[in-house]
């Protein structure tokens, strides 16, 4: 029960298009963090914003979460930003768009994200463009890489004695269909769009880090993600720390707080 309706409140947060989820509705989003939990109780009548990217990230809930960010950055009452991560990622499609909400926002006002668990692909492209990323010991950050997959079926249905055929009104139109094999000029193709979406990604994780596009593909796990300790030491994140500190800390750095702020 207690996950399916921290799943639900999830969908509820990214995918209806609400501006805010309440304190008690994050309380079950929570439940397991009990300091994240305090803190972000603690944050609700101060000037930080909470903004948390969490689940698959898919174009509606990327859209939410950047228009989320933009709220935030457009709040006077909101000092600081605070993103908290637990995402494994997502699609492309978003990213780009959600990456660059936090870039502006980052440029107006103090933006921390803080990993508690997976910060892993578009999670971390998205976290890379805040000022600082903090991490809990255990978290996970990085699989830096696009990932295309085709899967062809028409063997096995061959071999069951189905037999497809596939009418096009255009060369290429339904391409890496998994009815069929991949061409190889269809196969290039999708290694064209992984290769553009890939540079797009390094790009913006070395702006974010202030790191060159070198550093990035060589020394931040080449795919694979690291342990926030090892982030650490590697350049992809600055502190180790809890969510509770981080929210404590950006409440404590600002000098004027402003009337409550909710969780966004």
């Amino acid at each position: 029960m207690e996950k399916l309706l921290k799943a639900y409140l999830e969908r509820m947060a990214f995918e209806s298009g609400a501006r805010i989820l309440a304190i008690d509705e994050s309380r079950a989003l929570y439940a397991g963090d009990a300091e994240g939990l305090a803190a972000l109780a603690a944050a609700a009548p101060t000037s930080v914003g909470v903004v948390p990217l969490v689940g698959s990230l898919y174009p509606r809930a990327l859209n939410d979460f950047a228009n989320r960010i933009d709220a935030a950055a457009a709040n006077a009452d909101v000092g600081h930003i605070v993103i908290p991560v637990d995402s494994p990622g997502g699609t492309v499609a978003g990213t780009p768009e959600a990456a660059a909400a936090v870039a502006r926002a980052a440029a107006i006002k103090p933006v921390t994200a803080h990993v508690g668990g997976l910060g892993a692909s578009a999670a971390y492209w998205i976290a890379s463009q805040a000022k600082t990323i903090h991490a809990s010991p255990s978290a996970e950050l990085g699989s830096i890489g696009v990932m295309g997959i085709h899967t062809d079926l028409s063997k096995m249905m061959s071999d069951a004695g189905i037999t497809h055929t596939v009418l096009r009104s255009t060369p290429f139109k339904g391409e890496g269909n998994p009815l069929e094999p991949l061409s190889e000029g269809g196969r290039d193709h999708w290694l064209g769009q992984v290769a553009d979406a890939h540079d797009q990604f390094v790009r913006a994780v070395a702006a974010g880090r202030g790191v060159s596009m070198a550093k990035v593909n060589a020394d931040f796990g080449q795919g694979r993600t690291m342990t926030g300790p090892r982030a650490v030491d590697a350049g992809m994140a600055d502190r180790i720390t809890s969510l509770a500190d981080t929210i404590s800390g950006a409440r404590r750095k600002m000098t004027a707080p402003r009337r409550s702020a909710a969780l966004l």
